[in-house]
């Protein structure tokens, strides 16, 4: 990851006991001006700190501005994750305070998109993208 072209959007928190936690920071890097790709960076709470990030999802950057492709592929990353690994991970719980690029409402709807939006809230909102694909 290219700390000189990409962007932090935000950390994020589940807690589900005193002892369990996960905390996880994403980055948005374009790539050769034809792509976005999202960036995973976790904290490893058994050594505390922080590991490498990693390259987890991309999508073609054509039609699709910083915004529109964080929040997509951040959704993308969420649901497939919820889908292999842990269904029982209940909802983000925490946005932490951190300047990032993604604002705590984008990350609401990222939450929504996946998890299944909460009562009363964005009416209206969809969320379709043609060819994304997960690396």
């Amino acid at each position: 990851m290219s700390a000189r072209t990409s962007v932090f959007l935000r950390t994020v928190e589940w807690s589900w006991s005193p002892v369990h936690m996960r905390r996880e920071s994403y980055y948005l890097q374009p790539y050769r001006r034809r792509q976005w790709i999202l960036w995973y960076q976790y904290y490893d709470d058994n050594c505390m700190e922080w590991q490498k990030p990693i390259p987890v999802a991309r999508c073609p950057q054509k039609k699709l501005g910083q915004g529109h492709a964080s929040m997509v592929l951040l959704a993308a990353v969420l649901a497939d994750n919820l889908r292999r690994y842990d269904p029982q991970v209940d909802r983000v719980q925490m946005i932490t305070d951190d300047d990032g690029a993604l604002s705590e409402e984008g990350i609401e709807v990222v939450a929504d998109v996946v998890w299944g939006k909460q009562p009363d809230e964005y009416e209206g909102f969809t969320c379709s993208y043609p060819n994304l694909r997960l690396e």
